[in-house]
């Protein structure tokens, strides 16, 4: 099969049609993964949808049947931690439970690995970080901020959340193992964007704040691979910095322009020296800031600062607030549209690492974007000024 769970019971036998058992003596075809009784393997010499095999079946394991499994795995787990009477009831929209830290008594998520605030780790109870003596050892903030164990125990801690998120490899996220969807995403730290989707899921919401798309813009969106997320970004950013540098030009900003390029060439030819240039520029410029004040109108002016705020901290907003729920849907989509296409489990993990991570070659699309951007607001009216002058 293409999962790492590869427990098939309550599936039923691609053959006969029976459920499987906890006794069942299970045998996976290699080519589809179709699950078959060995007696009806052996009985068929066969996987019974080898006919399909040529147009690229394969099985699926039903996502019903993994929801279930990571249920069941969870209250195994709090059972074991004396939380059963907790399991009960359903916290969360995605249906984990909220369980106490067995070692802190902190609230904690029932899929997570460590307690947020203490460390410990919520499978284990035995003794964890949080019961370190050493007084001496500093306190931490933010994630794990009870945290007392060595700094080798807490960066072990912290290469887990980098890797999934703190969260167990086999929980599922968005109906992917939190395993798999973190090789898709790939890149440094994969488990700060689950953190993000699960966050999400558990509570129902529908955005997340990103910090990196805030800062990068369309450079965040071809860096992660969704190329007509970062294509419409980057038509509309270089769209409102060219409408920001035409709306700019007016009789003052003509005229001063023209100055400017005769400044230039007089200069270039060698009429002007340095000095008696950079006194023209300057009273050009005072000259223009006068007319402005004087020609500008309040329609005029509020429609400059409206692209200005648009191009500035509109369009990076907007990307911080759409980011995680773009990426979110592009990984849901990757991941099952591999599924259907994969034949085992081995190209299953070969086309999640290619087909998923980052692109540094897409990013530097993005780069010469935001360059034509600041290249559109800044020099677009001297350039169109020259060409008609």
């Amino acid at each position: 099969g293409i999962y790492r769970i590869m427990r098939y019971k309550d599936v039923t036998c691609i053959a006969c049609g029976e459920v499987f058992t906890d006794e069942s003596d299970v045998v996976v075809c290699p080519v589809c993964g179709a699950p078959h009784h060995r007696d009806c393997w052996t009985a068929a010499g066969q996987c019974a949808m080898h006919q399909a095999h040529e147009n690229g079946y394969t099985w699926i394991f039903p996502e019903e049947i993994l929801q279930a499994q990571a249920k069941e795995r969870s209250r195994e787990r709090a059972a074991a931690r004396g939380d059963a009477e907790e399991t009960g009831d359903i916290k969360l929209r995605n249906g984990e439970n909220i369980i106490t830290c067995p070692k802190c008594g902190s609230p904690n998520y029932e899929n997570d690995i460590y307690c947020l605030r203490c460390g410990a780790r919520l499978d284990d109870t035995g003794d964890g970080p949080a019961d370190d003596p050493d007084a001496q050892q500093p306190q931490r903030t933010g994630f794990f901020g009870g945290f007392t164990g060595s700094d080798e125990q807490y960066q072990t801690i912290r290469d887990d959340f980098d890797r999934f998120g703190g969260i167990s490899p086999d929980a599922l996220v968005d109906g992917i193992p939190c395993g798999e969807y973190s090789d898709y995403v790939g890149g440094a730290r994969p488990g700060r964007i689950i953190r993000k989707v699960s966050t999400m899921e558990r509570y129902g919401r529908k955005f997340s704040w990103m910090w990196p798309a805030l800062f990068f813009g369309p450079i965040w969106f071809f860096w992660r691979k969704m190329k007509k997320e970062g294509a419409v970004l980057s038509i509309l950013l270089v769209f409102l910095a060219a409408l920001f540098g035409v709306v700019q030009l007016d009789s003052a900003s003509v005229t001063y322009y023209k100055q400017i390029l005769g400044v230039m060439e007089q200069t270039i030819g060698g009429e002007l020296s340095i000095t008696d240039m950079q006194e023209r520029v300057y009273e050009y410029a005072q000259a223009y800031e006068t007319a402005a004040l004087e020609t500008l109108s309040p329609v005029r002016a509020a429609l400059i600062n409206g692209l200005e705020y648009s191009i500035l901290f509109g369009i990076p907003v907007c990307c911080a607030l759409i980011a995680m729920p773009l990426y979110r849907k592009k990984v849901k989509n990757g991941v099952f549209d591999i599924r259907e296409r994969c034949t085992n489990m081995e190209q299953y993990k070969e086309m999640l690492l290619a087909e998923g991570g980052t692109s540094a070659g897409l990013a530097v699309i993005g780069v010469i974007v935001c360059l034509m951007a600041f290249f559109c607001a800044i020099y677009l009216p001297i350039v169109i000024v020259a060409l008609f002058k």
